[in-house]
């Protein structure tokens, strides 16, 4: 368990010295030990965050990656469709006007 130390004591001695009542100084400093007690072990390192933190812009350009090239690939079909389309309405265009002008 890794917790945070606290010196209750000084604490108490510098309140009291800046006016506190000795009484609400104590009861003041032992609240804060209190606090300082909790385990935090389960608290992020700065290692830890730096870590995840490389991680992340890892996994994030791998993606732009991906979606940059998933763009591509719809472009390169999008224009093979329209492409299609362009020709066989060409086509029927000129069908129609070589039937029309017989």
């Amino acid at each position: 368990m890794t917790t945070l130390t606290f010196d209750t004591l000084a604490s108490a001695n510098r309140m009291k010295e800046k006016g506190i009542p000795a009484v609400h100084a104590e009861a003041f400093a032992m609240e804060l030990k209190a606090a300082s007690d909790t385990d935090v072990s389960h608290l992020a390192t700065k290692e830890e965050l730096n870590t995840f933190k490389s991680e992340m812009k890892s996994d994030f350009k791998a993606l732009d990656t991906k979606i940059e090239t998933s763009l591509r690939e719809l472009e390169l079909r999008m224009t093979t469709k329209l492409g299609t389309m362009l020709f066989l309405a060409v086509g029927i265009m000129a069908g129609l006007i070589k039937y029309l002008s017989h």
